[in-house]
């Protein structure tokens, strides 16, 4: 049986978050964007919007990935990561976390439960990194990398 029909308060609905003016003032118990957020160059707006629709007592949960360290204080080859990491998840400006929370609570948000998820991700990407390193101690890496360009995007 499909997971969705099983939830009787359950509605999905696609459209655009900077624009929520289908749904009536205070009608959301619970609202959550998901690694979308970071997308959006008008943050201000989907707050103002969420926070339009979100009952008084309501819960809005973002999960997304934003810059911890502030730019003064990264090295070269972490400012280029983030701009790489960033580009590769068409990110068009990597937000710093503190700058998102400022205008979180300026729109009236009140911020708690905060947790870095980062650390979670660490395993993963060791093995993603081992796998890297054999596919570059291939011997004929050059004309398979060369391969691979011409064949997937």
């Amino acid at each position: 049986m499909d997971e969705a029909k099983k939830l009787i308060n359950f509605f999905p609905e696609y459209g655009d978050y900077h624009n929520l003016s289908k749904f009536k003032n205070e009608s959301f118990d619970v609202i959550f964007i998901i690694e979308a957020l970071c997308h959006s160059l008008a943050k201000e707006k989907v707050l103002q919007e969420v926070y339009r629709i979100l009952k008084k007592d309501g819960v809005f949960i973002v999960i997304d990935g934003y810059q911890g360290k502030e730019d003064i204080s990264l090295s070269d080859d972490e400012r280029l990561a983030i701009n790489l990491a960033a580009r590769g998840m068409a990110v068009i400006e990597p937000e710093f976390y503190a700058d998102f929370i400022k205008k979180a609570k300026k729109e009236k948000f009140s911020v708690f439960n905060e947790e870095n998820v980062s650390l979670y991700v660490l395993p993963t990407m060791r093995r993603f990194e081992k796998l890297v390193s054999r596919f570059f101690k291939f011997p004929f890496y050059p004309w398979f990398s060369f391969i691979s360009k011409k064949i997937f995007p």
